[in-house]
């Protein structure tokens, strides 16, 4: 729940910065990796995530779920775009929203707060292919955020 919730917090920072889409993920016990459709790599600007994660993770931000109808999730623009992904069949979206931060259909587990979530420390960052970038984070040990 922890690891999920901070991969929908990381996501929706690098996807309102840089405008890149996830195109794919683990999710681990220990760490977690995300892959991003991103043309350019600034492994300053990763660093700078990893604060602004962190930071949002500080404010304690409610995380929701809701049931909506199928029309009503596909006004919303992160779910838009996946329309086409769902079944005609399916009449009711299953929609994650992290105050202020992400709003996304999601069949996943998360915690109730983003208090609830260890600082995350990014450990790793490399290019995995043409417009493919893949980062690695990890819960710290320490609360401390003194950089690794």
């Amino acid at each position: 729940m922890k690891y999920h919730t901070a991969c929908h917090i990381l996501s929706a920072i690098i996807h309102n910065e840089t405008g890149a889409q996830i195109s794919g993920n683990q999710l681990g016990c220990e760490k977690t990796r995300v892959d991003f459709s991103l043309e350019n790599f600034d492994r300053e600007q990763i660093q700078s995530y990893e604060a602004k994660v962190n930071g949002i993770i500080n404010k304690s931000l409610p995380v929701s779920i809701e049931i909506l109808p199928r029309d009503e999730a596909f006004q919303i623009p992160s779910i838009v775009k996946l329309k086409d992904a769902f079944p005609p069949d399916i009449e009711e979206i299953r929609v994650i929203t992290i105050s202020g931060v992400d709003r996304q259909a999601c069949g996943g587990t998360h915690v109730a707060n983003t208090g609830e979530i260890p600082h995350i420390e990014i450990f790793k960052a490399e290019n995995k292919g043409k417009n493919n970038r893949r980062v690695y984070f990890r819960f710290r040990n320490d609360q401390t955020d003194q950089g690794f």
